[in-house]
């Protein structure tokens, strides 16, 4: 638990980004310190679509699973809690294998955490969350927001 909590306090960013600029993968990218789904809402706002994301498929390690069995601390809360000085990016479909080459020769884990799509007629542009059946999980609030 210790390790845990000083990764909260004193996070390690990720400064190889950059090294991604020459293979033309990336259309959009934020930092995801005010929670993954309210940075991403911003891309799929501007972009007018929709990203479709997997309870399932968020990348939570399990010692940190354990830590919020142990706490009671609900898993939608790694999704809208922020403070992880990670990059959200928006992935060219037709080279994310090549995106992910690129990362494995860079030693950097990254982690495919959902679809991009074109909202229906009935449909927001915004962040949405399935569980394993594929239904909506509707979260009290997408993270921090400033105003």
């Amino acid at each position: 638990e210790k390790r845990l909590i000083q990764r909260h306090v004193l996070p390690q960013p990720c400064f190889k980004a950059h090294e991604f600029q020459s293979g033309n993968f990336i259309h959009a990218a934020i930092d995801i310190s005010d929670g993954l789904l309210a940075d991403m809402s911003h891309i799929c706002q501007q972009s007018r679509l929709r990203l479709e994301i997997q309870m399932s498929s968020a990348p939570v390690c399990s010692k940190v699973k354990d830590f919020c069995g142990k706490h009671n601390i609900e898993m939608m809360h790694l999704l809208v809690g922020g403070d992880d000085y990670e990059l959200g990016l928006a992935i060219d479909p037709g080279k994310e294998n090549d995106f992910v080459k690129k990362a494995q020769d860079l030693n950097i884990t990254v982690t495919k955490v959902g679809t991009f799509k074109k909202p229906e007629a009935t449909q927001d542009a915004n962040v949405v969350v399935l569980d394993d059946h594929n239904k909506n999980i509707t979260p009290a609030k997408l993270g921090w927001t400033h105003f």
